[in-house]
């Protein structure tokens, strides 16, 4: 894209392998607020070190620009002022010409954006040292191991300082906007919003779940059976019992899985799912609150609210009319809260619990645990 001078300067960094979606989840921000405040705010482009053809990981070829002269840097005066990172470097002297260039713009002011393997790059060169930084859920555990130096969390995007990190996949969108905002005004960004069809873009605390189905997928077990019943009846909720029978389970055997694998009882997880559907549908639809109640399986509007705040902290039309920021505290359940509805604790799956607890002894120092 053609630069001028009163445009924000942005470079998108690829190399063969890297995630389209975030790529053109980027292109697509950019594009959209360039449209939304009819003005070309924003100008990039894409560098790779191939040169021109650099291919995707569906196998889309793009045109990208390759270093000049100068490394990545233009010219004297044309410091990139947003560098997004989709791609690590393997080739040790391509790598330390990508590594002086980011260097030189974080000197002079740019902010970062990385990604998957960019971010990688950044922990590698020690760039991200002592500071937060988000991956996708599936790297988690491996990150956390190899960048001990690294504060890693299960967000979906994480800012420190000039950089921020996005756990990728479609949460790119969000971490885009994020970053560009300060650029933007209120109007702009509702623009945006309300086009790109955001009814609540993901704040920076809310973090991703594990889902069930991943976590017990290679089980080859009973206990997916009954998740699957449990999730497709969330409006008419049916006895446990009769789970198990259609799960072809007994309950004794039920109740073992579940706390082996989940943390929990049938029971209480099952209480779990509905809640957090009533959560998503307060939050992402103008659904009244005994609507909500009703989609979940609640036949009292007053039993609904005492659950929900019970578990939550916050009455459900508290969390509908509260901040972002606010919403996204709420997300995790309360261990400690009695639940009404089972007289007993709601609480983590037990890897959750496990994570939760291995990440804080290793980061013990930090005021706030990426949970």
């Amino acid at each position: 894209m053609a630069m001028t001078g009163s445009a924000r300067r942005v470079a998108i960094f690829v190399e063969d392998g890297f995630p389209l979606i975030s790529y053109a989840s980027m292109l697509s921000a950019l594009n959209a607020s360039n449209a939304a405040a009819k003005a070309g705010k924003f100008q990039w482009r894409t560098v790779s070190s191939a040169g021109s053809a650099t291919r995707s990981d569906c196998s889309v070829v793009i045109e990208a620009e390759p270093p000049g002269d100068n490394g990545y840097i233009r010219r004297a005066g044309e410091i990139d002022q947003i560098l997004m990172l989709l791609s690590d470097v393997r080739d040790p002297e391509k790598r330390k010409l990508v590594l002086s260039w980011i260097r030189e713009c974080l000197s002079r002011g740019a902010k970062i954006l990385s990604i998957g393997a960019g971010t990688d790059l950044l922990c590698e060169a020690g760039i991200l040292n002592g500071k937060r930084c988000a991956v996708h859920w599936s790297d988690f555990g491996a990150a956390v191991e190899k960048y001990p130096r690294v504060v890693i969390s299960r967000a979906f995007f994480e800012t420190d300082g000039a950089i921020l990190t996005c756990a990728g996949e479609l949460s790119t969108f969000d971490a885009v906007m994020r970053l560009i905002s300060p650029d933007l005004s209120a109007e702009v960004l509702d623009t945006v919003s309300a086009r790109s069809l955001q009814t609540v873009p993901r704040g920076q605390a809310e973090r991703q779940s594990i889902p069930d189905q991943v976590r017990l997928g290679r089980l080859n077990s009973p206990l997916l059976r009954v998740v699957d019943l449990m999730e497709d009846n969330i409006v008419e909720p049916i006895p446990v019992d009769d789970l198990f029978r259609s799960a072809r389970i007994s309950r004794r055997q039920a109740e073992r899985l579940f706390e082996k694998h989940m943390g929990t009882s049938p029971k209480r997880f099952y209480l779990r799912l509905r809640l957090e559907r009533a959560r998503d549908l307060l939050r992402h639809t103008p659904m009244q609150v005994a609507e909500v109640a009703a989609a979940t399986g609640f036949i009292s509007h007053s039993h609904f609210s005492k659950t929900f705040k019970a578990v939550f902290g916050m009455l459900p039309v508290a969390m509908r009319r509260a901040p972002v920021d606010v919403q996204n505290d709420a997300l995790r359940f309360n261990e400690g809260s009695k639940s009404p509805a089972t007289n007993d604790n709601v609480g983590w799956s037990g890897s959750d619990r496990a994570e939760a607890y291995r990440f804080a002894r290793r980061h013990s120092t930090q005021s706030r645990l990426p949970l």
